[in-house]
C-alpha cells in the first residue's frame, strides 16, 4: 500500500473519530476547542520551561537563575536539571559508601537472570536454583556478607532503597495473596476466617496508618526490644499488596467451571494432580494482569515510606531543596523521580500484558485485559 494512502487512511479515521467523540454536538465542539486550546498552551509553556530555556550544568539554583536571564532575558523562567545532575549519586545511592557501588548494581543486574527461568520457558528448569537463591546473594552484596564491608541502614536511600524494598514486598504480596485466596477457598472454618481479617486490615486500613504504627510500636512491647524497620515495612507493602492478589485469584479460583475439572480427571488425573497441575496454575495465569497491577501499586507505595523518615528519592529531594546551594527547587525533583517510578510501573505492567498474550496464544488461557 503507498504511504500516501496510509496516511489518508490514518487522517480518515481520526476525522470519524473527532467527529463521533470530540465534535457531536455544538455543546462538544465548544468544550473541545477550548481544552484543545488549553492542553496546547500548557504543552507549550512546559516544552518551552523544561526543555528550551533549562540549564544542565550549575553548581546552584542562584547560577541556574543567573543563567537562564543572561541567556534569555530577565524575568525568564527555565528549569534547573542540573540539580540532578549534581545530586544523581544521592538520588540514586542515599548515602552508601561510594567505593561500594559496585555492590548494589551487581545486585540489580543479577536479578534479571534470576528472573529468566520463571518466564522465560527455553531456559532449563534446573537454573531455578539461581532464583532460589538469588535474596541471599542479594541480601549478602547490599547489606554486607561473604566478607564484604557491612552497610547501616541509615546509609541506605534513594532509589537503592526504592528497589531494597519494591522487590521483596512484590514477591511476599505474590506468595502470600496465593497462599490467603487458597486459605479462603479451601481452608478450614477458622482458617478461612483468620485469611479474611487479615485481607480486611490490609485492605481498609490506609497504608501511612500502618507505616505509623511502626513509628509507636516501642508502646507495645518490653523496654529494650527492637524491630527492624526496613522488615517491618516489607511486611506491611508485602501484606497490602497480598491482600489485593488474594482476592483476585480466589476469584478467579471460583471462576473455573466443574467442566474444567472433569475434563482433567477425565485424564486420569486424581485430585492432588488436578489441584496443582489445572486449578491452581490456570487461576494464576488468569490472575497475572491483577497480580501485575498490584506488583505496580506496591512499587509505587514505596515512595510514601518518606512519612516515617526513610531517606527515599522523595525525603532526599527534601533534604536537598533545604539547602542553601539548591534552596526552593521542587518541579525539578518531583518530575524526575515521578518520571522514574512511572517508567517503572509501566515496565511491570507491560512486561506482564506481553506475557499474558504469550500464554493466550499458547492456548494457556483466555482472558481479555487492557492497560
Amino acid at each position: 500500500m503507498p504511504l500516501q494512502s496510509v496516511w489518508a487512511k490514518i487522517g480518515s479515521i481520526l476525522i470519524n473519530w473527532s467527529r463521533k467523540n470530540l465534535f457531536k454536538s455544538w455543546t462538544d465542539s465548544a468544550v473541545s476547542v477550548v481544552f484543545m486550546g488549553l492542553t496546547v498552551w500548557l504543552a507549550a509553556q512546559l516544552l518551552d520551561w523544561a526543555i528550551l530555556k533549562s540549564v544542565w550544568v550549575a553548581s546552584s539554583h542562584a547560577e541556574c537563575q543567573q543563567i537562564v536571564a543572561q541567556t534569555y532575558g530577565d524575568g525568564q523562567n527555565g528549569a534547573c536539571w542540573a540539580v540532578l545532575r549534581a545530586n544523581f549519586k544521592l538520588i540514586f545511592f542515599g548515602f552508601y559508601p561510594e567505593s561500594q557501588y559496585w555492590r548494589p548494581i551487581l545486585a540489580l543486574l543479577l536479578l534479571f537472570p534470576a528472573l529468566a527461568p520463571l518466564f522465560i520457558n527455553a531456559i532449563p528448569r534446573k537454573c531455578l536454583w539461581f532464583t532460589a537463591a538469588y535474596p541471599l546473594i542479594a541480601f549478602g552484596l547490599i547489606w554486607g556478607a561473604f566478607g564484604l564491608e557491612p552497610v547501616r541502614p541509615v546509609d541506605l536511600g534513594g532509589f537503592l532503597s526504592t528497589v531494597i524494598l519494591a522487590v521483596p514486598s512484590i514477591v511476599i504480596a505474590i506468595i502470600f495473596g496465593v497462599f490467603f485466596a487458597l486459605g479462603q477457598q479451601y481452608g478450614l472454618r477458622i482458617t478461612k476466617h483468620i485469611c479474611t481479617a487479615i485481607i480486611g486490615v490490609f485492605t481498609y486500613v490506609p497504608i501511612p496508618v500502618l507505616l505509623f504504627t511502626i513509628t509507636i510500636y516501642a508502646w507495645f512491647f518490653p523496654p529494650g526490644f527492637e524491630l527492624s524497620l526496613y522488615g517491618a515495612l516489607l511486611f506491611i507493602l508485602g501484606m497490602a499488596g497480598a491482600a489485593e492478589i488474594a482476592k483476585t485469584v480466589r476469584q478467579e479460583l471460583a471462576s473455573i467451571t466443574a467442566g474444567q475439572l472433569d475434563a482433567a480427571r477425565a485424564l486420569g488425573l486424581n485430585n492432588r494432580k488436578v489441584f496443582w497441575q489445572v486449578t491452581l496454575p490456570l487461576a494464576y495465569q488468569r490472575s497475572i494482569p491483577q497480580i501485575a497491577e498490584s506488583a505496580a501499586l506496591v512499587f509505587q507505595s514505596t515512595s510514601i515510606v518518606v512519612f516515617i523518615g526513610v531517606l527515599n528519592p522523595i525525603g532526599i529531594a527534601f533534604a536537598i531543596s533545604g539547602t542553601f546551594e539548591w534552596n526552593s527547587i521542587v518541579w525539578e525533583f518531583f518530575m524526575g523521580i515521578g518520571f522514574i517510578y512511572g517508567c517503572g510501573s509501566f515496565f511491570i505492567r507491560s512486561y506482564a500484558k506481553n506475557y499474558a498474550e504469550k500464554l493466550k496464544r499458547e492456548g494457556h488461557f483466555t482472558h481479555e485485559f487492557s492497560i
